[in-house]
């Protein structure tokens, strides 16, 4: 969240679709992300007041309309342990997600803009332990046509049992 807060107007590229954290938190690497059209309309409707997007003011009111949004949701769900949801808990949740997808290190290094592979293993860990769709869809391929096919679609190699390549993905 912090990120989001230092941006400036000069940080984003309109043409490009993409926006430059030139300002990254404590830790990280500076980066460019892609931003697709709904965002970069929200963005060119803010007004321009100062020299950061985003003001005290709004950083003060996204901060007290997410925890009402929050509070809403416990009472709903009878649920207190939302209360330990907070901005960083979507950066971790994506992290996570991206390397449950990937399986790849470095790529979410590069997402986060992280400069170690501390905290790259630690959402790793949390992928280990995380099933968000109760399993797996799996596939089985008795061609390397058929494998690439199911490579190219996402799913991920096993092994092979008498003969026949099974595949898995996430639901």
């Amino acid at each position: 969240p912090g990120e989001v807060w230092r941006l400036r107007w000069t940080d984003k590229d309109i043409g490009g679709k993409k926006i430059c954290i030139s300002q990254p938190e404590k830790g990280c690497n500076s980066r460019i992300r892609p931003i697709d059209e709904k965002l970069l309309t929200m963005l060119l409707g803010l007004p321009r007041i100062q020299e950061r997007i985003f003001t005290s003011k709004s950083r003060d009111m996204a901060w007290k309309s997410f925890s009402r949004m929050r509070a809403r949701a416990m009472h709903k769900m009878g649920n207190p342990e939302l209360r330990k949801i907070d901005f960083y808990t979507f950066r971790y949740w994506r992290a996570t997600m991206e390397y449950r997808r990937l399986h790849d290190f470095g790529a979410v290094m590069v997402l986060l803009g992280h400069k170690s592979l501390k905290y790259v293993l630690l959402y790793a860990q949390l992928s280990d332990a995380y099933d968000p769709n109760g399993g797996y869809v799996c596939r089985e391929a008795r061609t390397r046509t058929e494998a690439r096919q199911l490579i190219e679609d996402g799913f991920e190699y096993v092994m092979d049992k008498e003969g026949v390549s099974l595949f898995r993905k996430l639901k």
